[in-house]
């Protein structure tokens, strides 16, 4: 994995956890330099046949002045060091192409997995810079050609990385995103930090929420044009934060929150919404906050592009800023009408679980 298991929960994961229950799975992590002990909130896994476990390399690739240098054979033998069963595992899954430069010279006869989640290419702190960008195209392109299986999240990055590549390959399969269901006993006992939440979410009046990375793409035009419109609304955001949000008596930042209390915080709300700005990296995204916010029965705005038109019956899409406030202003008025009945949202569930994306690409791996 290249981003720590301590990290929000994502798919790397959702699915290290459900394959588990197929195969006897070792998760290595490559820790992070820059991501404080503070932000790591998902705790260490006690399921049976998953180990996690960190490992280590030296930040060459962000270091500019050393760019000229081919030092990538020193992360090698650090990892081969931390890693000295890694010629004995039937396959080696990666989730991001920079790894792969620094194992590949370790791979011998292991089948090897790539997992595509994002198109990493289109990330900010990777476009600023042209040697990392450049380098990674490369790791990608030998990734994908020398992958026995390739695995990505959407249909719009399938097609965007093998152009890219240039690559013509049919055996890429598309696993989108999905759900993991809560268990019943999250909600048993809330800490006393998640119980002033919730008290302070239900003081709220219509509270909108979103839950989730906030990122430069997150549309906060939208949002104070919506403050500005209804004045008894109120917008909540729960999440890691990386850019500064804007000073609002009527936006609510409550942090970041452990993903086990986050579904009980979702209950509280009166409507979620993922508002975003479109770039070729969100594009790319098959959002697993739509498929969490479906399963809470609760109104769901999102903006519109072709990877949330797939949940068009679940979702209320908009397009511009004169739709997302007409929506937002029908949902104040009338929300039950912005509300799947029940029978669908539990059958579009339980299709969408990742135990049902594990036996998909447990069907392919044959193993």
């Amino acid at each position: 994995m290249h981003i720590p298991w301590g990290w929000i929960k994502q798919r790397p994961h959702f699915l290290a956890e459900n394959l588990a229950k197929y195969y006897i799975i070792d998760v290595y992590y490559r820790k992070a330099n820059t991501v404080s002990k503070s932000s790591m909130l998902t705790k260490k896994s006690d399921i049976t046949n998953l180990s996690i476990n960190g490992y280590n390399e030296l930040p060459f690739i962000k270091i500019p002045i050393l760019k000229y240098f081919k030092l990538e054979w020193i992360n090698t033998l650090i990892v081969k060091y931390q890693l000295p069963k890694l010629i004995r595992y039937d396959c080696i899954w990666f989730t991001s192409p920079i790894q792969y430069l620094t194992f590949r010279p370790l791979l011998t006869k292991q089948k090897v997995i790539y997992d595509c989640m994002d198109d990493i290419i289109e990330f900010p702190s990777v476009k600023k810079n042209a040697d990392l960008t450049s380098k990674l195209l490369r790791c990608e392109k030998d990734l994908l050609t020398f992958a026995d299986y390739i695995i990505v999240s959407s249909e719009y990055l399938k097609n965007k990385i093998l152009n890219r590549a240039n690559i013509n390959r049919g055996n890429v399969i598309v696993v989108n995103n999905a759900i993991e269901l809560p268990k019943m006993e999250d909600n048993d006992l809330l800490p006393e930090n998640i119980q002033d939440k919730v008290r302070f979410i239900k003081s709220l009046s219509f509270p909108f929420m979103y839950v989730g990375m906030i990122s430069p793409w997150f549309d906060f035009d939208v949002i104070k044009q919506a403050l500005e419109k209804y004045p008894k609304l109120n917008i909540v955001l729960i999440g890691p934060c990386e850019v500064e949000i804007p000073k609002h008596d009527r936006i609510h930042y409550l942090g970041l929150v452990e993903r086990k209390y986050i579904f009980p915080l979702m209950e509280l709300a009166y409507a979620l919404m993922m508002p975003f700005k479109l770039n070729e990296l969100i594009y790319a995204v098959n959002p697993v906050k739509l498929y969490e916010y479906i399963y809470m029965k609760k109104p769901v705005i999102s903006i519109r592009y072709t990877e949330t038109e797939r949940f068009s019956d679940f979702v209320c899409l908009y397009s511009s800023l004169d739709e997302w406030l007409n929506k937002v202003g029908e949902i104040l008025i009338n929300p039950s009408k912005y509300v799947k009945e029940e029978n669908a949202i539990q059958q579009f569930i339980e299709g969408n679980t990742w135990r049902s994306r594990s036996r998909q690409i447990v069907q392919m791996l044959n193993l």
